[in-house]
């Protein structure tokens, strides 16, 4: 008997470790450490942002384009595209900073914009 236990023992560690690598997977925030990439162009595909990290001076008008084939949005604290498949969204930042954003739909779907010179 404390053989079979000793398996189920083992079964259920494993479905729990399975668990919350795929749990950590679809959580995900922004690296600590990604670096920014100067554009203000970003491409919307399948479950993810082309660019997680933008960075662009004060002012700047920063363009989402639709370029796969499941529906998001693009929304950050006070703005937010609606629910689209394709066009494009934009949002100008005018004050220096660190904006992150999100897709509603889709759980892990994240990205940020620092505004700074």
């Amino acid at each position: 008997m404390t053989h079979h236990r000793s398996i189920r023992h083992l079964g259920a560690i494993a479905t729990l470790a399975i668990v919350a690598t795929v749990a950590a997977g679809c959580a995900q925030g922004i690296p600590a450490d990604a670096s920014p990439v100067a554009t203000d162009q970003v491409s919307v595909v399948d479950s993810a942002f082309d660019a997680r990290v933008v960075q662009v001076a004060p002012g700047a008008t920063v363009t989402w384009t639709w370029r796969g084939s499941l529906p998001h949005d693009v929304a950050g604290d006070g703005w937010a595209s609606e629910v689209q498949q394709a066009g494009t969204y934009e949002h100008t930042f005018a004050t220096a900073g660190t904006f992150d954003y999100r897709c509603h739909v889709h759980d892990g779907m994240t990205g940020r914009v620092i505004v700074g010179n």
